[in-house]
């Protein structure tokens, strides 16, 4: 009779530990969620097909067999990508930006920025290569309430250190439009539109590099190729393995 008691209670506390764990691993994943959806500078981000850190797509980072070494050559594979989402990458100081929407009214203001001294590194900016001016349309779309606190502030000066752009062809039809309201905001020049990543993330020694090497382009093409979505998935159901069996 004893030993069935114990072993009863032996089974309860394993049935609960273990809703326990689950249960903290439900709340780590809403504390993230809820998180992920706050009007704040830090979480607020609008979306973005910027994918400067998707180097889960060649590795699984949480494995302990990846280097510094490794780690420095999917920087690079990511920047790679990044990339190739582009039409035009140049160098230069940003002079001035301001916002052409009236932020109060959308959620998806235009900003048009003016940068100085430019080099171009991929692709053609004609005008560019006239004044060494580029003249940029920037779209911030905001997720959900990010309103002014995710958006970049509004610049007017010359201290900017130099930095690089990843940016699109003009496709506008000479004259820039609200998204919501669709009425003309802006019909000045306009040489390219920019890309989805933020220039202060992009480390623009090693896009110089990577655009004047195409060998260590295709070094780590071939070194990192993707991964299949099965192999991300396992790499998530590791991660929540990790978490439940930690608490």
């Amino acid at each position: 009779m004893a030993m069935c008691l114990s072993h009863s209670r032996t089974e309860k506390g394993t049935i609960a530990g273990l809703r326990l764990r689950w249960s903290f691993a439900m709340v780590v994943w809403l504390v993230v969620s809820l998180l992920c959806a706050m009007p704040c500078d830090v979480f607020a981000r609008p979306p973005s097909k910027c994918r400067l850190g998707n180097q889960s797509d060649y590795v699984a980072i949480a494995s302990a067999s990846v280097s510094e070494d490794m780690r420095k050559d999917l920087r690079l594979r990511v920047l790679i990508d990044a990339l190739d989402d582009v039409d035009v990458v140049f160098r230069g100081q940003l002079a001035r930006r301001w916002y052409l929407s009236d932020v109060l009214e959308t959620d998806s203001p235009k900003i048009l920025e003016v940068y100085d001294n430019v080099t171009v590194l991929k692709g053609s900016l004609p005008q560019t290569a006239k004044d060494r001016k580029a003249y940029i349309i920037r779209e911030r779309i905001c997720d959900g309430g990010c309103w002014l606190n995710a958006l970049p502030e509004v610049f007017d000066g010359r201290d900017e250190p130099e930095v690089t752009v990843l940016a699109m062809t003009n496709s506008l039809s000479g004259e820039v439009r609200d998204r919501r309201s669709n009425r003309v905001i802006y019909t000045g020049r306009v040489d390219a539109l920019a890309g989805p990543c933020d220039p202060r993330m992009i480390n623009g020694d090693a896009v110089a590099r990577l655009i004047a090497s195409p060998g260590e382009v295709d070094r780590l093409r071939r070194a990192y190729p993707p991964r299949s979505d099965e192999e991300k998935q396992r790499d998530e159901d590791l991660i929540i393995r990790r978490v439940i069996g930690a608490h």
